[in-house]
């Protein structure tokens, strides 16, 4: 869940909590509800889902509701219940698809220099040790020849997230002068500014 930075997580015997990433309740596949789509067809917005536990082998997250609540609880079961992917943005159905809103995901690149904004020494595959998270890393330019090799990094190292000030989750676009912050995605800090004896270096410090 993007605002408690936790994780969906259920099993057979519990319902449905927020994790932080530790059990391995929290991972699922998207398989597709019905035989429209099968395994390795492009996943779309509004399709039509189901959600699979990797733990749990056939089973699947179900809504149910007790009769003396209003909200459901999800659970896993056999069945399961059929999901549609939808935009976090309110608005998206009335946007142009080219906008940039709030939380996509993004790549810097330099104009006149074929390269992209990179951290140096990030953990992509791995869980981000403790004392990496309050280190300061060095944010740089990795040269990238663009035009040679035809093809975009596809480095974690190089991938950011625009964050808005306000409003944070409604998923907005984003208007030419609007404050935005910019995280890095593997390392979860924040592109900052810090003053230094050596004058001001651009580094990642985790957002207080």
């Amino acid at each position: 869940m993007q605002a408690s930075g936790r994780y969906l997580a259920v099993t057979p015997t519990d319902s449905a909590w927020l994790d932080k990433g530790n059990s391995e309740a929290t991972l699922f596949r998207l398989v597709p509800s019905h035989q429209e789509k099968g395994w390795g067809d492009d996943l779309a917005i509004n399709d039509s889902i189901k959600l699979e536990s990797i733990n749990y082998k056939g089973y699947k997250v179900q809504c149910i509701n007790y009769p003396l609540e209003t909200s459901y609880h999800l659970v896993l079961s056999v069945t399961g219940s059929i999901f549609s992917i939808k935009p976090h943005c309110y608005k998206r159905s009335t946007l142009n698809p080219q906008y940039i809103l709030g939380g996509n995901v993004i790549m810097l690149s330099s104009l006149k220099i074929d390269g992209y904004v990179s951290v140096k020494g990030s953990f992509v595959n791995d869980k981000l040790p403790d004392e990496f998270k309050w280190s300061h890393n060095e944010v740089g330019l990795r040269r990238w020849r663009q035009g040679f090799f035809k093809v975009l990094p596809f480095s974690g190292n190089t991938f950011f997230q625009l964050e808005k000030t306000t409003h944070i989750w409604t998923g907005n676009p984003f208007v030419f002068g609007e404050e935005c912050r910019i995280k890095h995605l593997p390392t979860q800090q924040y592109i900052s500014v810090k003053d230094t004896s050596d004058g001001l270096k651009v580094c990642l410090i985790q957002q207080l």
